[in-house]
């Protein structure tokens, strides 16, 4: 994790930011896992942990932010794709607050 990669946002709309922190895997797996944090009343509260699945080489996530949504992204393998060269599209996933938690809202599947 590098502390200057943090992204901080209102997302909840109570006027706090929140971190969006990545996690990088220090090697050629870029960011392995994307963490939501926010502070309240009960204190840091996890909001949402995506970690990359396989079909991602457990690597290669990313967050950005759009507007109010949140999205998620990694790049799919196929079963013999390098590291430097999946095949299999760009897997997006994106997150908004409903007033109680950042829920899915969608997900999409962009092809090559």
């Amino acid at each position: 994790m590098h502390p200057e990669a943090i992204v901080y946002a209102d997302l909840t709309d109570d006027g706090v930011e929140e971190a969006i922190v990545s996690v990088d895997s220090g090697g050629s797996g870029g960011d392995f896992a994307v963490f939501v944090f926010g502070y309240g009343a009960g204190g840091l509260r996890e909001l949402l942990r995506e970690v990359a699945p396989a079909e991602a080489y457990g690597g290669h996530i990313r967050a950005d932010l759009l507007d109010s949504e949140i999205r998620i992204s990694w790049p799919v393998y196929g079963p013999n794709d390098p590291n430097c060269c999946p095949t299999g599209g760009i897997r997006e996933r994106y997150y908004q607050w409903d007033g109680n938690a950042l829920v899915l809202e969608r997900e999409e599947l962009t092809e090559p």
